[in-house]
């Protein structure tokens, strides 16, 4: 074999990869590097790109270098670099990313543990309120008039069943209850009757609708603004301020949320039926059997009996996330039912008994209007004061002292924090502690002279209205004539030396048991005026001692009396009672000559207000004998200011300090009583808007009420007919020419001819007419610091709270009254007319 042979045989058992030797010029074998060695260099490089499409022919010998030279080879070797690079900054952001999460978990793990620990732990904790007994509310004497009664309740709560499971847990706790005539508490707001279905709150909005005259089917909208008008609101004010005005003023409260124009039967409908997923246009029967799908009812069962499942599994539903707390399914339960839940031998998981106490009024209707009532708290108030323990159902003081004193009386709830699972199962108790009692308060009112003042009242009332006799182991009293709408009335008893209330009545009353646990809706109707519009309608729920401001009439004199004795009368001087006097076509006059045409004659100071003489009262208001054209010998002038001056001192127009609420309107002056022309007119124009002004004015509430005001605004002017309708100043305004006339008769006649302070104005203000307005208790309060020698003190109905004492009240005043005058006033106030 020749030398050339034996190479190539060599090259062939090195594989035939290509690679070939070849000598150098010192006779040494070198490597060729050009053939199977770079072919092999490249494709170890290159192997990921091309080894797998390059076929193994391709790199025989040196055919490959050929093959790298083609456009297919470079095309691959240059994506080749793309993809590479792409693949190093893919690679970069992932450590980014990987360096971010390992340093926000070393935050959240190390330097945030702490808060977020915290925060895990109220996630899956829950505080669960035992409602602490309320204060008891005593008399001066210790009588209790309000406390408390022990009475059992059964709740239900899921307890880690499956709906069906659920299900027959409340079968069961239904069929208990049935059996020991124990009533569940039914407030699913679908209802079955011969077979219809229906919301009970579109139901509440017909019902409403009904009581206010008003059409079936009468928009929100448009109820709100009738209801406005029946009441006389001024119409420039805005739908809050209506809505206030209806509720202080008239004791109105119409189901509409004003924000909305929306009835709040109608939101509260769409809020049920959004916690089952419901559209809120759906009807009443195909909700019922959506719900009852969702609830997992047996079909087998008849809509009647599932709807009693319903009405405990809507309790439980309307908790929400808050499931772990067992819903209210049945109060006041029967010792029978109580037994057989606890025992738990009928297999009802999940139903427990609490032990809860009910406000209880031992009295009844004693002394209601100082105690008040309870009621369950709004949603809205549950969640402003959830913090302080008050939960969907709490109830809370909502008048008298009750509502006053809540802080005090209701005392501290017990607290047990829970553990929960996801499903919002109770797991565990982290931590209790026990409910703390109320405070009892101790009132000023004695209990027996409360129940004597109350039965006069009632009937002295029921004496006056029919023309009767009242008798009594006190006396008798007998009513001149009838008076058929004499409904209702107040009465207040004061002790005169320390202004402590012994006895107040207001009547007609109520019975705060009523409320306890919350009253029923025809219970509450049956509570509400008659006439929200008339402060003496008969409204049970208002308190006429303290709200009701009224003319006092003849009480009044004593403060007539006093400025004219400070000012030189002499209470021995006789006067002659002319029967009446005709000021600008008017006659004022006594009573007597009204009705008979007869007169008093003459009469001293303790005479007339023994009979209470209206004529003698014109003459010493005024410094002059109306009879005799005379003036009085006054040591100084007299005038209404003057008399007001004294009203004030005895603390009429001003609050009397008692811890309820109270009306106070402020004595008269000519600023008010051009005021209150101004509020009436303004009243009259805006009831008839439409009538009296143009489209453009009545349709703008501003332009209506600045047009309104400027005509107001000319009743101080003195106008003149004539001119009012010659210089188109009405027009100007936005009145019709229609009725311009009309108008300017309203202006000048009948408001402007009022608008200044008369001798008339002085003849009524004197006799406690006029513009005169006082509550029974401020009357009851100024007679009081007669009766304590000129010693004006302020009321109170409290005597004490416990652990705090006495009731602290504001310092006494004296009256500028000498001692002398009070003892003639004293004295003729003894007569026995």
């Amino acid at each position: 074999m020749t030398e050339k042979d034996k190479n190539k045989n060599e090259n062939r058992e090195r594989g035939g990869r290509g690679a070939s030797e070849k000598r150098d010029r010192d006779g040494k074998r070198k490597r060729n590097t050009g053939g199977g060695a770079r072919v092999k260099k490249i494709r170890r490089r290159f192997r990921d790109v091309i080894y797998d499409s390059i076929p193994a022919r391709k790199f025989r010998e040196n055919k490959f270098i050929i093959w790298l030279n083609s456009d297919t080879a470079k095309n691959r070797l240059r994506h080749s670099r793309l993809s590479s690079s792409r693949h190093a900054q893919v690679v970069a952001v992932l450590g980014v990313l990987a360096l971010i999460l390992v340093a926000r978990l070393l935050v959240l793990t190390v330097f945030e543990h702490g808060r977020w620990e915290a925060n895990s732990e109220s996630t899956s904790t829950r505080t669960i309120y035992t409602t602490a007994a309320r204060g008891n509310i005593y008399d001066r004497y210790g009588r209790l008039l309000a406390g408390n009664k022990q009475n059992f309740s059964v709740r239900m709560s899921v307890n880690g069943q499956t709906s069906k499971q659920l299900n027959k847990s409340i079968t069961r706790l239904l069929k208990v209850l049935r059996q020991n005539d124990d009533k569940y508490v039914d407030d699913f707001p679908i209802k079955i009757s011969d077979g219809k279905y229906y919301y009970t709150y579109d139901q509440e909005i017909t019902k409403w609708l009904k009581e206010n005259d008003l059409p079936a089917g009468t928009s929100a909208e448009k109820a709100f603004k009738a209801l406005r008008d029946k009441l006389g609101i001024d119409k420039s004010l805005s739908n809050y301020d209506a809505q206030t005005e209806m509720q202080q003023t008239y004791s109105t409260y119409p189901p509409i949320d004003i924000t909305t124009m929306q009835y709040t039967y109608t939101k509260e409908k769409n809020d049920f039926l959004g916690g089952y997923d419901l559209n809120t246009d759906m009807s009443a029967k195909k909700a019922f059997k959506k719900i009852r799908n969702q609830m997992d009812i047996d079909k087998s069962m008849s809509d009647t009996s599932a709807r009693e499942i319903m009405c405990v599994r809507d309790k439980i539903h309307s908790l929400g996330y808050n499931q772990y707390l067992p819903a209210l399914v049945a109060e006041n339960v029967s010792d029978e039912t109580v037994m057989t839940i606890e025992e738990g031998g009928n297999g009802i998981k999940g139903a427990e008994v609490v032990s809860e106490t009910k406000r209880y009024y031992p009295n009844g209707k004693l002394a209601s209007h100082v105690l008040g009532y309870m009621g369950q708290i709004s949603e809205a108030e549950a969640e402003e004061r959830k913090d302080e323990g008050y939960e969907a159902d709490s109830m809370i003081g909502e008048a008298g002292i009750e509502e006053k004193y809540e802080s005090e009386l209701r005392g501290i709830n017990g607290k047990k924090t829970v553990q929960v699972n996801a499903a919002g199962e109770v797991t565990g108790t982290l931590s209790e502690t026990n409910p703390k009692k109320g405070k009892d308060v101790t009132l000023t009112l004695d209990s027996k002279l409360q129940e004597e003042t109350e039965w006069a009242l009632e009937n002295g009332i029921a004496a006056a209205r029919y023309g009767g006799t009242l008798n009594s182991k006190y006396g008798s009293a007998s009513c001149i004539e009838a008076a058929p709408k004499a409904k209702t009335g107040a009465a207040v008893c004061i002790d005169v030396k320390t202004g402590d209330v012994l006895a107040m009545a207001s009547y007609p009353d109520y019975d705060p048991n009523d409320f306890a646990t919350g009253i029923s809706s025809s219970k509450w109707d049956a509570l509400q005026s008659e006439n929200p519009r008339d402060s003496l309608a008969e409204a049970p729920l208002y308190n006429l001692a303290t709200m009701c401001a009224v003319q006092p009439g003849s009480t009044f004199k004593m403060v007539t009396c006093s400025a004219a004795l400070e000012c030189g009368l002499n209470p021995y001087t006789s006067l002659y009672d002319n029967g009446h006097i005709v000021l600008g076509g008017k006659s004022f006059g006594c009573v007597i000559w009204n009705m008979y045409k007869k007169n008093h004659g003459y009469l001293n100071m303790f005479r007339a207000i023994e009979v209470s003489c209206n004529y003698y009262f014109y003459d010493i208001a005024t410094g002059k004998d109306w009879y005799t054209g005379g003036k009085l010998d006054y040591d100084k002038k007299i005038t209404v200011d003057t008399i007001t001056k004294y009203a004030g001192e005895y603390g009429l127009g001003k609050s009397t300090g008692i811890e309820l609420d109270e009306t106070v309107v402020a004595v008269p002056s000519k600023d008010q009583k051009i005021s209150s022309l101004k509020n009436s007119l303004s009243n009259t124009l805006n009831a008839a808007a439409e009538t009296y002004f143009t489209e453009d004015t009545y349709s703008d509430s501003r332009k209506l009420k600045s047009s309104i005001d400027s005509i107001c605004d000319l009743i101080t002017k003195n106008p003149k007919y004539d001119d009012l309708l010659s210089n188109g100043q009405l027009e100007k305004y936005g009145v019709k020419k229609s009725k311009v006339d009309d108008i300017a008769d309203l202006v000048v006649f009948t408001y402007a001819t009022q608008a200044k302070w008369t001798t008339g104005d002085s003849f009524n203000i004197c006799i406690g007419q006029g513009d005169n307005s006082y509550t029974p208790l401020q009357i009851c309060n100024y007679v009081a610091t007669i009766g304590n020698k000129g010693k004006h003190n302020s009321v109170s109905v409290v005597k004490s709270v416990e652990d705090r004492g006495t009731t602290e009240k504001a310092a006494s005043t004296t009256v500028d009254v000498s001692q002398k005058n009070l003892d003639y006033i004293m004295q003729a106030m003894e007569l026995d007319g």
